[in-house]
């Protein structure tokens, strides 16, 4: 894959060559490199869980709705897949099938991020499901796919379904789910193509009524510790590949301690 940005179907995006943020997570301590390269090979196959297939409608509906028609099929309310009729129709169908209350949700979803005025400022002439391909200095090839990239503007926009929305909350899925290194990987990964881009946002919306929204730009420490991260990973992939050594944890004994709020319960009752 050459280095570029590219509209791209996003199979074909996972299929492609390249290093991305999520690859990236499987040698992330407390990964080792053994499950970097087990995901590599294709030994650790990609999870798709109904939350993450709803999720994929999501975004769907959100950053490219003219593209929803006909995209899924809704189940008519009382049916029942056990019996005769529920049967035949579900058979028939070619589409993904969701239920009524999944296409309420996609509904209140899609329709709350873009009841949102900061949001439509940012999203209103955005390229929307853009894949990314560049070769660091390093000569890794990188890659990232970004949600909406703003044709004006310093922003890269990510879109974020959740529980909550509350910025404590987000700020603990940062920690969780290492959005910081994702912040700073697809930031640099513009810089290497030459776009100008420069902080990283955040649309965050509940899954659950009222669909409440908010956003948020992660601030400048957040993304160098990112960085600090990624880069690490990075150095841990490539040192990897140039030995073909994928080690595990440590070959040896190793005595394993409580850890730190167990010793004060302990402390507290010996």
């Amino acid at each position: 894959m050459n280095s570029g940005i590219l509209s791209l179907p996003e199979a074909q995006y996972r299929a492609a060559e390249g290093i991305s943020k999520s690859m990236l997570d499987w040698i992330a301590p407390p990964k080792t490199p053994a499950h970097f390269k087990a995901k590599l090979d294709g030994l650790i196959p990609d999870e798709q869980t109904p939350a993450m297939r709803l999720g994929s409608m999501i975004h769907r509906a959100i950053l490219e709705p003219e593209t929803v028609a006909g995209a899924w099929v809704v189940k008519p309310e009382g049916m029942k897949f056990t019996t005769k009729e529920g049967k035949e129709w579900q058979a028939a169908q070619t589409l993904p099938i969701i239920t009524a209350a999944e296409a309420d949700t996609i509904t209140g979803m899609r329709e709350s991020v873009w009841s949102h005025p900061a949001v439509k400022r940012v999203l209103a002439n955005a390229k929307t499901e853009v894949s990314l391909f560049a070769n660091g200095e390093d000569g890794v090839l990188r890659k990232a796919r970004i949600d909406a990239l703003p044709d004006g503007g310093n922003v890269i926009v990510d879109i974020k379904s959740c529980q909550s929305a509350d910025p404590d909350m987000m700020a603990k899925s940062v920690v969780s789910y290492r959005y910081d290194v994702q912040a700073a990987y697809y930031l640099d990964l513009c810089q290497l193509l030459g776009i100008d881009k420069s902080e990283f946002l955040f649309v965050c919306v509940e899954k659950t009524p009222p669909f409440a929204v908010a956003v948020y730009a992660l601030d400048q420490q957040a993304v160098e510790w990112g960085r600090k991260q990624y880069q690490r990973d990075l150095a841990a992939v490539r040192n990897c590949m140039a030995e073909d050594h994928w080690p595990s944890f440590t070959q040896e004994i190793t005595t394993l301690a409580l850890p730190a709020w167990a010793q004060r319960q302990a402390e507290a009752v010996l």
